[in-house]
């Protein structure tokens, strides 16, 4: 069930070193006090952005409450009234109009020092990267790739060095799902010694699959660069 302003929970361990961390980085984002609105379509697009962005590359959070100041960041918190409009069924909604796959956004109500603070929690992609498949004047482009850069911004992916970055984590991701399956499958029957060689065959088969498909997807492979 979703979190009302009522019901905030005191922040975690946890949430409290990213709250308190005074420093962005690829993954976590602060955003001043705001509200979230689809008929403010721009900025829902530009968390959107930021969304994508940080799924596509460790995941992590958005905190929004914390505001940009001359020495760092500022605890601004927010209005109940404010909070109240971050609910998880209504981001991944919108956000699913611009992502493909869907992002599973999180939302964390929190409470800290008798501030109210929404976080975002994004879990980075599985297997597949999310790609952008709406333009939005200024903010979204249909077919980019947005990632997280070195100056923890969030931009479309640049090259096609970066695009293969990009494959080889997704296939690690899908090694790392595929060998806890086996591992599963194999500590659940009576596996012959004989049975590994035909594990490794259909892990590799699936590795070849992936590195293709994200071939074909590239939508920079057509570009050439400098």
């Amino acid at each position: 069930m979703e979190n009302s302003t009522a019901d905030a929970i005191p922040a975690s361990e946890g949430l409290l070193a990213v709250i308190h961390r005074n420093c962005e980085s690829k993954s976590l984002d602060y955003k001043g006090p705001m509200i979230w609105s689809a008929q403010d379509k721009k900025a829902c697009c530009e968390l959107t952005k930021d969304i994508m962005a940080m799924a596509n590359t460790e995941g992590g959070y958005v905190v929004i409450g914390v505001s940009e100041a001359e020495s760092g960041f500022r605890l601004d918190g927010l209005a109940p009234d404010q909070a109240g409009t971050f609910e998880s069924s209504q981001i991944c909604r919108f956000v699913q109009n611009y992502a493909d796959p869907p992002v599973n956004v999180r939302v964390i109500k929190v409470t800290l020092q008798g501030l109210m603070f929404v976080v975002l929690e994004i879990p980075r992609f599985a297997d597949t990267p999310h790609l952008c498949q709406k333009t939005f004047p200024d903010v979204l482009r249909e077919r980019e790739l947005y990632v997280r850069t070195d100056n923890n911004e969030s931009a479309p992916i640049k090259s096609s060095s970066d695009f293969r970055v990009l494959i080889e984590t997704s296939i690690r991701n899908r090694a790392d799902s595929l060998l806890s399956s086996f591992r599963t499958i194999l500590k659940g029957s009576a596996a012959s010694e004989n049975a590994s060689p035909t594990d490794e065959e259909r892990f590799q088969g699936q590795v070849d699959l992936a590195r293709a498909q994200f071939d074909r997807l590239n939508p920079l492979q057509e570009k050439s660069f400098a």
